[in-house]
């Protein structure tokens, strides 16, 4: 037995031990989910004034496009592998419901971290905004984006 595979088997079993509790649980954690505000963050960029900053915040952006490249093709790899190691397991075991992926074939952000960096060292200004999306209805008009 796989180690992924002891904490599904022990919720398993915790839930069948209580059916009635863990259906209450499952209830309030899906209302009170549900209740909550949901916050979305934005950016607003503010260009530097000098040419030598701006230049240099263009030489940023380049670097990040770079950088987004990079990760594309580093993702589509992961997946290829993915795929391959998924088939291969098809073929010697018949099946794909014992697979478990050893690959975590995912995007980062480090291209937007390290751009947003780049940006303020040429003299950039970054403004962070979070507005209420969803259930803002007891949230106060003036309140709703921060």
């Amino acid at each position: 037995m796989t180690n992924k595979l002891v904490p599904v088997l022990f919720l398993v079993g915790i839930y069948r031990k209580y059916k009635f509790q863990s259906l209450i649980v499952a209830l309030l954690f899906l209302i009170l989910n549900f209740c909550n505000p949901v916050w979305r963050t934005r950016y607003e960029y503010k260009q530097p004034i000098q040419d030598s900053e701006k230049n240099c915040a263009s030489q940023c952006k380049n670097t990040e496009q770079l950088c987004e490249q990079m990760e594309d093709i580093k993702y589509q790899q992961c997946k290829s592998k993915a795929e391959e190691e998924r088939d291969r397991h098809y073929k010697e075991k018949g099946t794909y419901s014992t697979y478990v992926s050893g690959f975590n074939c995912r995007r980062t952000n480090i291209c937007t971290i390290n751009y947003n960096e780049c940006f303020k060292t040429c003299g950039g200004e970054i403004i962070t905004i979070s507005e209420c999306t969803e259930n803002c209805d007891d949230i106060p008009l003036d309140k709703r984006v921060i």
